[in-house]
C-alpha cells in the first residue's frame, strides 16, 4: 500500500523497478516499483532520461533507476526523473534551492487550479521547477496566470520557501526586482561620475575579440590611403597586422627587406601601364614567393600572376579567409556584389508575389495561370509577376497592357469577368486550357492615409467548363482570403522605394535631427527660466531687480539663439548618398539625441564603444534606423518601472566567428521584456505591445532595411524585468571610400 502521509526523504526517492511499457506517442516510459512503500508504479518522460540510455533501450522487462518527483493528481502514480537517480546529477544533493537565493528560470507549465505557474530554474538548480503564484509577480497583472505570464517566458526570482521532503520550492519574481533595484541603486551610487559614452582603449577592443589567432603580416596597396588605413583597422580585428604601401615602388622596396610581408593585397588600379615595369613586378612577387590577393577595382592592366580575386565592395571576413586560405593559391575567391537595398527589396518582393501566385494556382484546380500588374503612370503598366504564362508572350504583351482590361480594372476599382475570347492583346498568353479571365483590383491603404489607392490588379486564367466551378462570385469568394497577403506585398514595396528616397536625404534628416534637439533642449531651458521669472515676479522687490535683469538676458541670448536655429536655410546643407557609416561617430550622435526621453524618467543610457574610426561602406541610415526604434522601445517601456530603476546599454562588439555580419550593436535594457507569446510577430507588420502609442512597424522597417544591407536584427535573450537584448548585425564591408572627416 501506498503512503500519503510520510513523503520519502532525498535518499528514499531514488527506487528501481522493471520496465512495463515505452509509450513513443507520449515518450513516456512506465516503470513497475519495487517493493515501494509510496508507489507502485513511476512514469518517466525521456527527456530525463541518462544521456547514456537512448529510448530504444528501454525496452520491457529491463530494469531502471529512477528518482520521484510528485504523485499524479489522482495519486495513480509518481511522476520520476531517471537522469537524477545518480546523486552526482541530481540538483537535490549538489546544489539544493536554499531560501533568499537569486537565480532566474523559465515558465513551464500551469497549475490553473492553484493559480500557479511552475518556472524550470537555471543551473545550478537545473530541472528543479519551482511554484510562482500570482502574488509573486509585480502589481498590475491579470489575476489569471495563464493571462499574466506565457509559457517559455524567462523571469529573474527569489527562492522564498524550500520544502526538501515534498520537493517543493516557492519563488517570486518581485523580491527578485526589489533586490535588482538595489543592486542598480549601488551601481549608480559607485558609477555617479561615469560619463555617458564609454570610450573602450583600441588594444583592450581588440583583446576582447573571439576567435583572434596568430598574426598574418600583410601588405596593403589599395585604391587609396582612405581605404587602406580603415581596411588596416578592421583587419587587425582579425589578428592581421597590414603594413600600408605608398605607392607601386614602396612595394618593390619592401620586397626586398628581410621583413617583407607574407601576403599582398593589391588593387589592380594601383598598376603601373608601363608594361616593363610590370614585368620586373612579377618577377618579383614569383622570386620572392609572396602570396598575392588581387583587388579588382579596374579591369587589369596585364596577366595577372596566380591568386584569389576578390572585387569591391569587398566582406573584410572575406579577405581573412582569402589570407588563409591554405594549398593552391590559384583559387579564385570572387565576392558577391553588396545588396544595393531598392534592387534587393524589389527583388524580394516579385519573388514572394510569384509564390504566391503559384500557391493560387495551386489551391485552385480551375485557375491555371495568374498575372500582376502595376501602373507606373497615366497610360504605363508594367507586370511586376506571373505564374503559369510563356515568358515570350509576357514581353510581347508588356508594351500594350494600357490597352487591356488592366487598364480597366485599375481605373474603375472594379473586378472583370470577360471570356478569352474579348481580352483584345492578352489573347496571345492565354493558356489553352483558360477560356475566361477574371481581373481583380487590388487596393492599398498607405499608412497614415485614410483612403485607399489602387493602382495595382492579378488577372486570373480560368477553365470555367471544368467540373465543379461555379463561376465569378465563387471565384471572387476564394480569391479574398489571399487580398491580405497581396496588399503587405504592395507594402513591401512601397516601403524599398520609401527609404531608397530616405537614402538620398539622410544627411539632412540627419542634420534636421540635430536641429530639432537644439531646439528642444533650448526650448526647455526657456522655459525653466520663464518659470523662476514667474517667481520673481511674485517676490519683485528692489533686493531682486538685480537677478531679474540677469534672468532677462539671458532669456534674450536664448532667444537669439533660437531664432537663428529656426532662420537656418536647410537647403545649404549638401546631400550626400556616399555609403559610409562611422560607427562611433553615429552612435554617439543617436544616443545623445535619445538622452532627453531617458532624463525625465531618471534613466541610465550608456553606449560602449572603441576608440576606433571604424568605417562601414553602408549608408548611415542602416544603423540609424535600427538604434533609433531600439532606443524609443526602450525608453517606452522603461516608463512603466520606478523613476531612476530604468538602465539601458548599447555595446559594440565583434564576433568572427559570424564571418557574414561580424560586428554587433547589442541594445540592452532592464525592462519589462518580450513575452514569449508574441516573439513569432515581433517582426512582423501592424503588430505592437504600445497600444496607439505605436504602429506596429518600427522593429519590422529597420529589420526589413538592415536585410536589404545583409545584416540582420535579433532577440537575443529577454529575462523579463532584468535584461533584454536585442543584436543589430552589421556586414564589415568596404568600398572606394573616399577622403572626409570621420571620427
Amino acid at each position: 500500500m501506498t503512503d500519503f502521509h510520510h513523503p520519502p526523504s532525498l535518499r528514499q526517492r531514488i527506487v528501481e523497478g522493471t520496465i512495463t511499457y515505452n509509450d513513443p506517442n507520449l515518450n513516456i516510459v512506465h516503470i513497475q516499483l519495487d517493493n515501494c512503500p509510496w508507489a507502485e508504479l513511476a512514469r518517466v518522460r525521456k527527456e530525463t532520461l541518462p544521456p547514456d540510455v537512448f529510448p530504444d533501450e528501454c525496452r520491457p522487462g529491463n530494469r531502471m533507476k529512477v528518482f520521484l518527483l510528485r504523485p499524479s493528481k489522482n495519486r495513480d502514480f509518481y511522476h520520476a526523473n531517471a537522469r537524477w537517480s545518480d546523486e552526482t546529477k541530481n540538483p537535490w544533493f549538489t546544489h539544493p534551492p536554499r531560501k533568499g537565493v537569486q537565480t532566474t528560470g523559465t515558465a513551464k507549465r500551469y497549475d490553473q487550479s492553484r493559480n500557479v505557474v511552475y518556472i524550470r530554474l537555471d543551473a545550478p538548480y537545473q530541472d528543479i521547477d519551482a511554484a510562482l503564484h500570482i502574488k509573486g509577480l509585480p502589481p498590475d497583472h491579470d489575476e489569471d496566470i495563464t493571462r499574466a505570464v506565457d509559457i517559455g517566458d524567462r523571469y529573474p526570482v527569489e527562492i522564498i520557501e524550500v520544502l526538501p521532503d515534498l520537493l517543493q520550492v516557492d519563488v517570486s519574481v518581485n523580491r527578485a526586482l526589489l533586490q535588482l533595484a538595489k543592486e542598480e541603486h549601488s551601481r549608480r551610487f559607485l558609477d555617479h561620475s561615469k560619463s555617458m559614452v564609454e570610450i573602450i582603449d583600441p588594444q583592450a577592443w581588440y583583446a576582447t575579440i573571439a576567435g583572434k589567432s596568430e598574426s598574418i603580416r600583410i601588405g596593403l596597396l589599395g585604391p587609396n590611403n582612405y581605404f587602406n588605413e580603415h581596411m588596416r583597422l578592421w583587419l587587425a580585428s582579425w589578428g592581421v597586422n597590414a603594413n600600408i604601401l605608398k605607392d607601386i615602388y614602396h612595394l618593390e622596396r619592401i620586397l626586398h627587406a628581410s621583413n617583407r610581408p607574407e601576403h599582398l593585397l593589391l588593387a589592380t588600379s594601383q598598376l603601373q601601364k608601363d608594361a616593363v615595369k610590370n614585368q620586373m613586378l612579377t618577377q618579383l612577387l614569383s622570386e620572392y614567393n609572396v602570396k598575392v590577393v588581387w583587388l579588382i577595382d579596374e579591369e587589369p592592366l596585364f596577366s595577372l600572376i596566380p591568386g584569389p580575386q576578390l572585387t569591391l565592395p569587398i566582406h573584410v571576413s572575406d579577405l581573412v579567409h582569402a589570407l588563409r586560405e591554405d594549398g593552391n593559391n590559384e583559387t579564385t575567391h570572387i565576392l558577391p556584389k553588396a545588396h544595393h537595398f531598392q534592387d534587393f527589396q524589389r527583388s524580394r518582393v516579385q519573388n514572394l508575389a510569384s509564390e504566391l501566385l503559384a500557391e493560387i494556382c495551386h489551391d485552385n484546380s480551375h485557375i491555371h495561370a495568374a498575372m500582376w500588374v502595376a501602373k507606373d503612370r497615366p497610360g504605363a503598366y508594367s507586370i511586376r509577376a506571373y505564374h503559369g504564362l510563356n515568358d515570350d508572350a509576357v514581353e510581347q504583351v508588356q508594351p500594350v497592357l494600357g490597352q487591356t482590361f488592366f487598364h480597366t480594372t485599375i481605373e474603375m476599382a472594379s473586378s472583370f469577368y470577360i471570356p478569352s475570347r474579348s481580352t483584345g492583346p492578352l489573347r496571345l498568353l492565354i493558356p489553352d486550357a483558360a477560356n475566361h479571365v477574371y481581373f481583380h483590383p487590388v487596393s492599398f491603404k498607405p499608412s497614415g492615409s485614410s483612403e485607399e489607392s489602387i493602382e495595382r490588379a492579378i488577372a486570373f486564367f480560368v477553365d470555367a467548363t471544368k467540373p465543379g466551378y461555379y463561376g465569378k462570385n465563387e471565384i471572387s469568394k476564394r480569391i479574398e482570403k489571399y487580398l491580405p497577403r497581396m496588399q503587405l506585398l504592395v507594402e513591401m514595396l512601397l516601403f524599398a522605394t520609401h527609404n531608397e528616397m530616405l537614402s538620398v536625404l539622410a544627411d539632412v534628416g540627419r542634420n534636421s535631427v540635430s536641429y530639432l534637439h537644439e531646439v528642444a533642449v533650448l526650448a526647455d531651458a526657456l522655459n525653466r527660466r520663464l518659470q523662476g521669472l514667474q517667481s520673481l515676479f511674485k517676490l519683485f522687490n528692489t533686493d531682486n531687480s538685480g537677478k531679474f535683469s540677469q534672468e532677462m538676458r539671458k532669456l534674450t541670448d536664448d532667444t537669439d539663439i533660437l531664432l537663428k536655429l529656426a532662420r537656418s536655410d536647410l537647403s545649404q546643407i549638401q546631400i550626400s548618398r556616399t555609403p559610409r557609416l562611422p560607427v562611433r561617430a553615429t552612435l554617439e550622435r543617436g544616443v545623445e539625441l535619445y538622452a532627453y526621453r531617458f532624463n525625465p524618467m531618471g534613466g541610465d543610457l550608456q553606449l560602449q564603444v572603441p576608440d576606433l574610426p571604424l568605417t562601414l561602406s553602408l549608408p548611415p541610415m542602416v544603423l540609424e534606423q535600427a538604434l533609433r526604434n531600439l532606443l524609443d522601445n526602450s525608453a517606452y517601456f522603461l516608463g512603466f518601472l520606478p523613476k531612476g530603476s530604468g538602465r539601458v546599454q548599447v555595446m559594440v562588439s565583434m564576433n568572427l566567428n559570424d564571418p557574414l555580419t561580424p560586428l554587433y550593436v547589442d541594445v540592452v535594457d532592464n525592462g519589462p521584456g518580450v513575452r514569449a507569446g508574441i516573439r513569432q510577430n515581433l517582426f512582423r507588420p501592424r503588430h505592437t505591445e504600445k497600444g496607439d502609442a505605436g504602429t506596429g512597424m518600427g522593429l519590422y522597417l529597420a529589420r526589413n532595411l538592415l536585410l536589404g544591407y545583409g545584416g540582420d536584427l535579433e532577440l537575443i535573450e529577454s529575462v523579463r524585468w532584468q535584461r533584454t537584448c536585442f543584436r543589430i548585425k552589421l556586414p564589415v564591408v568596404l568600398d572606394n571610400m573616399t577622403q572626409g572627416t570621420v571620427r
